[in-house]
């Protein structure tokens, strides 16, 4: 994603919940460039830890349709 965008993809994160010690919520901000489109999207990742190591990640954003022309 970084190769994609050209370095610009960026997350800013404003909250961080946690349901238990294996799920965190991290919601922010993500924007990138990529040729001629941007993306300006809220965003909330959702990552399921085991044993300290990531093993899942969801990740929902606010304006779905514009994430997926951005990248598709």
């Amino acid at each position: 994603m970084t190769d994609l965008t050209g370095g610009t993809l960026r997350f800013a994160p404003s909250h961080t919940f946690t349901a238990d010690e294996q799920i965190i919520v991290v919601c922010g901000h993500a924007s990138a460039d990529r040729h001629t489109k941007q993306l300006d999207t809220g965003a909330a990742y959702v990552v399921l830890f085991r044993n300290g190591r990531v093993r899942q990640m969801w990740l929902a954003h606010q304006h779905q349709a514009d994430f997926d022309d951005f990248w598709y």
